[in-house]
């Protein structure tokens, strides 16, 4: 399991679950684009989609549409999610 440190991305996906992930934090989680993943916040979960960029995330930062970022009750300041 993977702790990452979730981030809002102002984007909705229509009701799909989406995640962004920082080229280095998929290379080292051997993740790919389009890939499902399992993510989860205390009792929240969702399997999201795996988008990549180094423009929207950090390295150990996963962001989260607001779709994702609802479904998970994700409240700023939270320290992590896990995949």
């Amino acid at each position: 399991m993977f702790y990452l440190k979730p981030k809002k991305i102002d984007i909705t996906a229509g009701n799909r679950y989406v995640v962004v992930v920082n080229e280095k934090t998929a290379h080292h989680m051997d993740l790919h684009a389009a890939d499902r993943i399992f993510i989860k916040n205390g009792q929240n979960h969702a399997i999201a989609i795996v988008d990549i960029s180094n423009h929207e995330t950090k390295d150990g930062e996963i962001g989260l549409y607001l779709d994702t970022w609802n479904k998970l009750q994700v409240i700023r300041g939270d320290k992590r999610v896990s995949i």
